[in-house]
């Protein structure tokens, strides 16, 4: 006897929204207004954006961005003509540099748009590398690390540790050296060691560190089996000798 399934799915479901989003995608990584466009999103991407009704600018990028920190914008109006490049700065690129032409342009601020006006040619060439240093975040006990946009975790495919084990990520003011792994698993998109003491034998701080693997969180577990479990957030072994001191 056939079974009737008159489940509906809403609009506004995950599982609508998902796809939803990734179609949305293209509209929002470059956008146009009256004399102006905005670079929301840095990639291998190509876009045709009107200008004003006369006029229409292609915007070709070239670039491997976030497994590297360079993305060069290739500039082609349809004919030169002053409009203004809006161009986003994450909040997290703290040291942003940009040439267009070879020229290198000032006064960028990490959480802005970094606007540009002038007389656009088709031979202009922008130059933007982003801030990719490795950010540690700590909560509750926990650390994870960042790079760039992308999450970090540790992977049981590296065979590098018991991945649960409490650790101290090695850091300077938040900041983490991260070495690109010289080898890492298939399937993996993007992979870094950082610097770690693992285990609670604080007396070695500096003797006992290792570089642990990290790979980016969309490519952690993606075989879905037992070897490749993995771990964002790091639990952060206690050290009451730099704890605060606490009364009874």
């Amino acid at each position: 006897m056939p079974v009737k399934n008159n489940a509906v799915m809403h609009i506004n479901c995950c599982n609508a929204n998902g796809p939803r989003a990734f179609t949305m995608l293209p509209r929002f990584a470059v956008m146009g207004a009256e004399d102006e466009v905005f670079i929301n999103m840095y990639g291998q991407n190509e876009s045709v954006i009107q200008v004003n009704k006369k006029n229409k600018v292609n915007i070709d990028q070239i670039s491997e961005y976030p497994v590297s920190d360079k993305i060069e914008i290739n500039i082609t109006p349809e004919k030169s003509e002053s409009f203004t490049m809006a161009f986003r700065i994450p909040e997290w690129s703290q040291n942003t540099e940009m040439t267009i032409n070879g020229t290198t342009v000032s006064g960028i601020e990490a959480g802005t748009y970094k606007k540009v006006t002038r007389i656009w040619n088709k031979t202009d060439k922008i130059v933007l590398k982003l801030d990719l240093t490795g950010r540690l975040i700590t909560l509750n006990g926990c650390q994870a690390i960042i790079r760039g946009p992308v999450v970090l975790a540790r992977d049981t495919r590296f065979g590098d540790g018991f991945i649960y084990e409490s650790a101290v990520v090695k850091n300077k003011s938040g900041k983490v050296d991260l070495i690109p792994s010289v080898k890492k698993p298939a399937n993996i998109w993007m992979s870094f060691t950082a610097p770690l003491l693992l285990g609670t034998d604080l007396e070695g701080y500096f003797s006992n560190t290792l570089q642990i693997n990290f790979c980016d969180f969309a490519s952690a577990g993606n075989t879905w089996d037992e070897d490749s479990r993995y771990l964002v957030w790091i639990p952060q072994t206690l050290n009451v000798m730099k704890a605060d001191y606490k009364s009874y």
